[in-house]
């Protein structure tokens, strides 16, 4: 068996550990599993995309009408 070690920050790992103690589980056992599904469908088992929520609400109506509304302000 190998041994694998690696540093995370220590509020995330607080806020994981408090996470699989509600589950029952340890993070030993959760990153066993993790590790087995990747190498069991080949993938790594997470979505990764990019959240544009921010972008969206940016170019918004109600956005648009309140930087106009800034621009006057400021030029007058």
């Amino acid at each position: 068996m190998a041994v694998v070690t690696f540093n995370v920050e220590d509020d995330l790992r607080e806020k994981v550990q408090e996470v699989m103690d509600s589950i029952g589980i340890d993070i030993q056992t959760t990153l066993t599993i993790f590790l087995k599904q990747i190498a069991r469908e080949n993938r790594i088992p997470v979505d990764l995309y990019v959240d544009t929520t921010y972008e969206d609400n940016f170019y918004s109506k109600s956005n648009m009408y309140a930087l106009r509304e800034s621009i006057e302000q400021y030029n007058v």
